[in-house]
């Protein structure tokens, strides 16, 4: 490796440097040697030498020439006021080389005035005077070539490329365009039972990812070529480990450099299996629902368009589920048993079907006299007298309800698969960040009492320096006036309490994320309630908290002492978020509003044991508008809700429902009236029953 400008001008000019000394010691500012000033001036070398409160003394015309300065203006002025766009890292460095400890960097992209962007190597390095003692900075800069330039940039895309890698849930490798393997991701490790050591590399093809036949390993050579030659590579493939079969979608993706060229080949490989295997489940329901309508009772009804008379079969009468010994409605009063959603529907197919002569082919609701829903289908044509004339009209009806609840069903199993990926992943991201925001956290923590400590200390020994030297000398007086010394001294330990709160305040986010991730365990455990509904509040104070258009939202907590219970602790925080988001909504429809104003938006949560001992209860109620009761009976039933397109799914209530009743044997319950307010009450087992 080519010595440093630094080690360079150690190695040829000691010499020179013994018999000129660059600065004498600061005491002694203007004994500076002329000599070694214009020796550096001309040397071949980009060079710039700084005295301890870094105003340049000297500097070479090549290193002027790199950061755009002219020779005539570096002479007094700091390092600060030749480059302003000065990177934070470099005080940094000069920081380190004033306390004897030099500084380099082997390649930096800078923004230079006045220039394009450049490639450039730089070192710090402490100088000292006669006498030892550090008087100041030397500083070079080398503008790298174009093959160095273009090694960094390969370098960098490198390991930012291995970082997204190492960070990924999926799996995912790195190789060259021949397809050896330069990195492999720990969920690819751990997927495959293999060691990183073992296949760094290997040519992908030639590893045993799963079972490889001559087949698979010709069609990976296949692939690899393809993305080799730039093109993306996508495929679904099954694969066999022994008795396990996995079904990954697979892709390929060049990655090329500035000059286009293919630099790299990512493959990535994604886990459908659970996906497949409903998409089949669905497949197979679907064909015994068409076996199903085959067997299914139908009901025949026809209605004379010139007399009104209307006639049922028995299966009409059950259908709409009633008495087989009264006459069947008139047309009216069956129109008024449509769901008043699909009754225009239903009018403007009689319509066409009288008028246009068309069949018709129709699926509406209705509701039964015990209030149920039911869903049918219903299919006719219309009859004409000898003159061609519609008189009739007749069909068959079938009830659909069992058919439309399998598919919701199936519709929220899906959605609920999809929902668990969503939330397990989520998971793991939350406790990713919260771990890689923890460490630094810690080290911020950690110092901030010694850093208070440390400016005391200082604080005191001005304060000895003003008591002995009550006349300082005017350069210091200046300095004094010049930063306002009597205000720093105030403000500064009010900025390092204020960075205390900001410490802490991250802590408490930090341990809320930590707990709120725990979305994928697969068995239960002990949970502590008060811990979930902490976090969750934690996650939903910018919802709460007061804002520029809100007032804010007051939580009251009626805690009891409770014990932890048996459970999934991730899931019950699905649930508190669930019920605490839908409150939230229901709140802020009431922002601007006089009721506001006499009654501040306020939500309580009340814990207790329940009196037998077994179980407890958690109530959340909020002083919003309330629910009525036709809306109430369907809260709790998949896809319905009230919020406009794109702002609900109709799942939150259901898939909390769920939880609580299927997954931990507890109970859900809603209260509400549009003065009192809204409760949802939540009963929960502390111990989970045998089996």
């Amino acid at each position: 490796m080519a010595p440093s400008a630094l080690e360079f001008l150690a190695r040829t000019d000691r010499a020179k440097l013994k018999a000129f000394p660059l600065v004498a010691p600061m005491a002694q500012p203007h004994s500076t040697s002329p000599l070694s000033h214009l020796w550096i001036e001309q040397s071949p070398m980009a060079i710039a030498v700084f005295d301890q409160r870094l105003r340049c003394i000297v500097a070479s015309e090549l290193w002027c020439k790199i950061h755009q300065i002219q020779p005539d203006q570096v002479k007094g002025a700091t390092f600060g006021e030749l480059m302003p766009t000065l990177p934070l890292h470099w005080q940094t460095a000069l920081d380190q080389a004033l306390q004897g400890n030099p500084t380099s960097h082997e390649g930096e992209l800078l923004n230079i005035p006045q220039s394009k962007r450049e490639w450039v190597r730089w070192e710090a390095t402490p100088w000292r005077d006669t006498q030892g003692k550090i008087a100041g900075v030397m500083w070079s800069s080398t503008v790298l070539t174009k093959q160095r330039k273009q090694a960094l940039r390969r370098q960098q895309q490198e390991e930012h490329i291995r970082t997204i890698i190492n960070h990924s849930v999926q799996l995912m490798a790195l190789l060259t365009p021949e397809g050896r393997i330069l990195e492999v991701n720990s969920t690819t490790l751990a997927w495959a039972r293999l060691q990183r050591e073992s296949v760094l590399g290997l040519l992908f093809w030639d590893v045993p990812w799963w079972e490889m036949s001559v087949s698979n390993q010709a069609k990976l050579k296949g692939a690899i070529a393809k993305a080799a030659n730039g093109e993306w590579v996508q495929r679904e493939i099954t694969v066999y480990r022994g008795d396990q079969v996995t079904v990954l979608n697979f892709s390929i993706t060049p990655i090329t450099d500035e000059r286009g060229e293919v630099c790299y080949l990512l493959p990535e490989g994604q886990d459908i299996t659970e996906r497949k295997t409903a998409q089949q489940a669905m497949i197979r329901q679907e064909a015994n629902w068409n076996a199903a309508q085959k067997l299914a009772q139908v009901g025949i009804w026809e209605w004379d368009i010139l007399t009104g008379a209307v006639v049922w079969s028995e299966g009409v009468f059950r259908i709409y589920g009633l008495n087989l010994e009264q006459l069947p409605p008139s047309l009216d009063r069956q129109v008024e048993l449509i769901y008043e959603g699909d009754r225009q529907r239903f009018y403007t197919t009689l319509y066409n079907t009288i008028y246009h002569e068309e069949p018709y082919d129709l699926e509406f609701r209705i509701i039964r006299s015990d209030e149920s829903l039911r869903y049918i289908h219903a299919q006719g044509q219309p009859r004409r007298t000898e003159q061609g004339e519609v008189s009739h009209l007749f069909g068959i009806l079938l009830d659909i309800t069992d058919r439309k609840q399998l598919e919701f069903q199936l519709q929220r199993s899906q959605n609920q698969l999809l929902d668990l990926e969503k939330m397990s992943s989520l998971g793991q991201l939350l406790a990713g960040v919260a771990h890689e925001i923890n460490n630094p956290v810690n080290f911020i923590y950690g110092n901030l009492t010694h850093a208070d400590n440390y400016i005391q200390d200082l604080l005191n020994l001005v304060s000895l320096y003003q008591t002995t030297y009550p006349q300082p000398a005017p350069a210091i007086q200046e300095e004094i006036e010049a930063i306002d010394l009597e205000f720093l001294i105030e403000d500064l330990p009010q900025l390092f309490s204020s960075l205390q709160v900001g410490a802490d305040r991250i802590k408490e986010i930090v341990v809320s994320l930590r707990h709120f991730s725990r979305m994928d365990e697969a068995e239960m455990k002990p949970v502590d309630i008060y811990q979930g509904l902490e976090s969750t509040l934690m996650i939903l104070q910018n919802r709460l908290k007061p804002r520029a258009d809100s007032v804010g939202i007051l939580i009251v907590k009626n805690y009891s002492e409770l014990p932890k219970i048996e459970g999934y602790g991730g899931q019950l925080n699905q649930v508190f978020m669930n019920i605490l988001s839908n409150a939230i909504d229901a709140l802020e429809e009431r922002e601007g509003q006089p009721e506001q104003k006499q009654k501040p938006s306020q939500i309580t949560i009340t814990t207790e044991v329940v009196s037998t001992g077994k179980a407890i209860q958690i109530r959340f109620v909020d002083n919003g508008p309330g629910i009525p009761p036709g809306i109430q009976r369907r809260l709790f039933e998949p896809f319905f809700t009230t919020k406009p397109v794109g702002k609900g799914t109709g799942l939150g209530l259901a898939i909390s429902y769920q939880i609580i009743t299927e997954k931990h044997h507890g109970e859900l319950l809603c209260y509400s009236s549009p003065t009192m307010g809204t409760e949802f009450k939540i009963t929960l087992p502390i111990q989970q029953e045998a089996g």
